[in-house]
């Protein structure tokens, strides 16, 4: 912080405000940087104290006090320190240590999210995606600006940021901002990265030549980490806008050597989606593929885990709770099913490695029923699930993946509930005070156990299923809870995957191609949940 206070005074006037002058810790910092030639600015109705931290630290050049309270020094004084830089009103300044605090920040919030478990942090739960770490180290090193990350929820695009951050942080050279798709409040990466970087004391706009050529002086090499750009919109439309606004500023970026790189993560569902809603040609220009010949285009797959990486996992496991899952003991189905990262989490924390072997409705219906009933607050669980249930089917109404806790219900107003489920780790904050489950496929469990139980979206012919692809197309949370509520209800439902299957003239004729291609994509893929 004194390095960072330092350089920002080579050339810039500094105001304090809502600043008492007795924290003691501000005043070192601020005294570390006197005794040169620096103007302070004291800005309150009131002179400071002589007697405070502050006064004692800047002594013998005490600030220069302006009589004004907050509103006219933020008219008269702020704006124009900020905004006017007294060598560069016309170009954008980046500083080292500025720079290296705003990527820090991001990182911290994005890791604050994603990079905990209940009360471990996810690099010690979740198995190390080595062959990936590897891949995204040669497309660091070659031409090619974009990579994309396309794999189903649970499968570790997230806990991959966050390994790649632990993994070079140590490096000299490498450095990755962490940002969450879901956080943009526009599709223009451009005004993103000025938000977050910006210049500093200028008024000019954002120039990514500049911010490029500042990082290539030094040396660096950006990786700018951008998570789920499926979640930056509930509606496909909004995604596509994204994606190619991030083409267009990968193709702004120098054809060789460039020091900014974007990393994407996707849903598998969604890329498919996207592939034909962009420009082939811009895409080939800038898009890396793993092995693959020049000009293909081809996500990198993050899919179920390899041999080493199960060995990894399982290791791990042993190390922090004791489980010793033996791979021999298990059916050779229940072993496919261990390379799914977040089923091999979740019943691992159970301490019960035969649930593998069940049906994969079974395993989530029982897994929360055991967090539920086994909560430590004596609270009835299926107050808790209903809480759950209607939370879930709240969010879907609302196109929102975060709520508040009153949405919770009349039982969460204790504050007790809250709590718990805090403490199960199937609610944790999110941004600016709202919530969310901890996990999309925690939220898509209890979508479609709400699907069960609510007559607002029917699910049990296939008038329904129409209209609810039609309505959920581009929602692939909703789809996928779609698919698992059918999985749980395998029994009753079979009949209509069975007619989709075998009568796709007869739905094209009544209700389009479109939606007849979408419900056999939806039965096709049920079933291949119901075997694997």
């Amino acid at each position: 912080m004194v390095d960072l206070l330092t350089d920002i005074l080579g050339s810039h006037h500094v105001v304090f405000a809502g600043y008492s002058g007795y924290d003691e810790a501000l005043a070192r910092l601020i005294g570390s940087a006197a005794g040169r030639a620096h103007r302070w600015f004291w800005c309150n109705p009131e002179p400071p104290d002589p007697g405070a931290p502050l006064s004692i630290a800047l002594a013998p050049n005490p600030p220069l006090f302006v009589r004004a309270g907050f509103d006219e020094l933020i008219k008269a004084i702020a704006k124009p320190v900020l905004e006017v830089a007294r060598f560069a009103g016309a170009a954008p300044n980046y500083l080292a240590p500025l720079f290296e605090w705003r990527t820090d920040r991001s990182n911290r919030q994005f890791i604050a999210e994603y990079g905990q478990r209940g009360h471990l942090p996810i690099t010690r739960l979740f198995a190390r995606r080595v062959s990936l770490e590897r891949v995204i180290g040669t497309f660091m090193s070659s031409d090619r600006r974009l990579a994309v990350l396309a794999g189903a929820s649970g499968f570790g695009k997230s806990s991959l940021g966050v390994r790649l951050h632990m993994a070079w942080g140590d490096n000299q050279t490498r450095r990755i901002l962490l940002l969450k798709a879901k956080a943009f409040d526009t599709p223009d990466l451009e005004k993103q990265l000025a938000d977050q970087f910006g210049g500093l004391g200028h008024a000019a706009p954002f120039s990514l030549d500049l911010f490029e050529h500042w990082l290539r002086t030094r040396g660096l090499r950006l990786a700018v980490f951008i998570d789920g750009i499926n979640e930056f919109s509930a509606d496909l439309d909004g995604c596509v806008r994204l994606f190619r606004n991030l083409i267009r500023f990968a193709r702004l970026l120098p054809d060789e050597g460039s020091a900014v790189k974007l990393i994407v993560t996707v849903r598998q569902e969604t890329w498919n989606a996207l592939m034909s809603k962009v420009d082939p040609v811009h895409l080939r220009e800038v898009f890396w593929t793993d092995g693959a010949v020049d000009g293909a285009v081809g996500a990198l797959t993050v899919g179920p885990l390899t041999d080493e990486e199960l060995r990894d996992a399982l290791g791990r496991i042993q190390v922090e709770s004791g489980l010793n899952i033996s791979l021999q003991l298990l059916p050779p189905h229940a072993v496919e099913r261990m390379r799914d990262p977040y089923l091999l989490a979740a019943i691992a924390e159970r301490n019960q490695p035969e649930l593998f072997a069940g049906p994969v409705a079974s395993i989530y219906r029982t897994i929360y029923a055991h967090k539920l009933a086994n909560n430590g607050a004596d609270l009835d669980a299926s107050v808790l699930f209903d809480c759950l249930t209607a939370v879930a089917f709240l969010c879907l109404k609302r196109c929102n993946d975060q709520f508040r806790a009153l949405d919770l219900g009349p039982p969460a107003t204790d504050g007790r509930l809250l709590r718990t489920l805090k403490d199960l780790d199937i609610v944790v904050d999110a941004d600016n005070g709202f919530l969310r489950f901890a996990h999309d496929r925690t939220q898509q469990y209890f979508l479609a156990e709400a699907f069960l139980h609510t007559s607002e979206l029917p699910l049990e012919t296939i008038h329904d299923l129409a209209q609810m692809v039609r309505s959920l197309g581009s929602n692939s949370k909703a789809i996928a809870a779609a698919r698992m509520y059918f999985l749980l209800n395998i029994a009753a439902r079979f009949s209509l995957i069975e007619y989709v299957v075998h009568n796709q003239g007869k739905l094209a004729a009544q209700y389009g191609d479109s939606v007849s291609d979408q419900l056999f994509e939806f039965a096709k893929d049920v079933l291949y949940d119901l075997v694997h």
